[in-house]
Parts: C-alpha cells; structure tokens; sequence
C-alpha cells in the first residue's frame, strides 16, 4: 500500500465513522500533500474510484465550514446513495443538520479533467466548457472535439448561472425540507467579486426550495461563494 492510498483510507473511515471537523481537515490536508502516482493523479483529476466521495462530497462540505468561518464541530458522512450526504453538528447545537451536495455542470468538468490527464506534459488544456448536464449526445460530442479558445465574462456568467438554476430545479423536493443545499460551480473561472451578478436572480429562485440554506461555492481552494438562501 502506498502512502496516498493509506491516507485516502484513513479519511474515508474517519468520515464514514464521524469525526471533529478539524480532524478531518488534518487528515484531508495529510492526503493532499502524499507523493501520488501518474495513476493516481488521474483518478484526482477525473474524481473517480475511491476519490469520488473525497472529491464530491467531504472536500466540498469541508469548504462550506470553511467559507462560513466554522472551525468547530462534528461531521459524519455515510457515503452511499441516499439523502443527505452529510450530517453537520455544528458548535453548539445538540441536532446535526443534513447537507445535500451536488454538482453543477458535472459532464462538462470531466471532460475538462480527461483533456488534462491525456494531455502531453506542459501543454495548454481549457479551463472553461460551457456545456450543460442535460446536453444532447450531439453536443457533449462537439464540446469535447470544440478547440481551446477565449471567453467572455457574460458567457461565464451565462453557462454557470444556467448549472446552477438546473442544480435548483432538480433538488426541489419535499424530502429536502430543513437541509443545507451546497452546490460546487466553476466558480474559478472569474474573480470572485463578478459573481454577484448573478445573485439577486438565483436567490429569488432559491428562497422557493425547502432548504434551510443554500450556498454556492467554487472548487478551488480561493473559496468564491454565494449565499442564495
């Protein structure tokens, strides 16, 4: 077993067990900084295998405390399927809340994540798709054959605002009532402050959703966000 394999172990079982939030993000920042393979860079890359969890559920949740300054309290994630992915206890409160995370234009950050992993070593990858989650075959085929090229700051704002009124739209359900929505976005691709923009209509259409909160946070550790509810 290699060290990166051993850490990965160690922050899977803490999570799934439960644990301080501070212990997981020692163990988090423990894994981040292990020696990985041309393989396991990959899977990084790609959020795949045993990563896939780390990647899309307890990286984003730890982000989430972090962007709301709480370094305290306790986190279980149960790592299946089902609804929430996670159960926040936060500092001084007795009842964990569930936090439901998910993706925003997901198909277009694999393609993205595969274009830097079979890439040759020092070349130029994109680092902006506006392709949608519910594209057609046709276009994922044309975004994925589409050559590197500039953007503007309405296409950004455009593509990323569309993700994430589809990210709304499909988390509005009953059995979310109470819950924190966290939904990870390209938000890297501005600065931080551009972003704004696009608050005052998603909070509109956030405030209809029956979750307690609803956040809106990038993947990069820079930690751009919104608040839409």
């Amino acid at each position: 077993m290699s060290e990166h394999s051993d850490a990965l172990d160690y922050v899977l079982s803490i999570a799934q067990t439960g644990t301080p939030v501070g212990d997981l993000q020692h163990a988090l920042d423990a894994l981040l900084t292990t020696d990985r393979t041309e393989v396991e860079l990959a899977d990084w890359r790609l959020r795949r295998g045993r990563l896939k969890k780390v990647c899309d559920e307890i990286l984003p949740v730890t982000r989430l405390v972090r962007f709301l300054g709480e370094s305290n309290g306790h986190v279980r994630f149960p790592l299946d399927s089902k609804a929430p992915d996670c159960y926040w206890r936060r500092a001084q409160e007795g009842s964990p809340i569930g936090v439901e995370v998910t993706i925003s234009q997901g198909r277009a950050r694999h393609i993205l994540g595969t274009e830097l992993v079979t890439a040759p070593r020092g070349s130029a990858v994109r680092g902006f798709l506006s392709l949608q989650d519910d594209a057609g075959k046709r276009m994922t085929e044309a975004a994925k054959r589409s050559s590197r090229a500039m953007y503007s700051t309405p296409q950004a704002l455009a593509s990323t605002g569309d993700g994430i009124r589809r990210c709304l739209r499909e988390k509005d359900h009953e059995k979310y009532r109470g819950m924190i929505l966290l939904i990870e976005a390209p938000l890297e691709t501005l600065p931080a402050q551009r972003w704004q923009a696009l608050q005052p209509a998603l909070r509109e259409e956030a405030q209809r959703l029956p979750f307690q909160s609803v956040f809106v946070l990038g993947n990069g550790e820079r930690l751009p966000g919104l608040q839409l509810k």
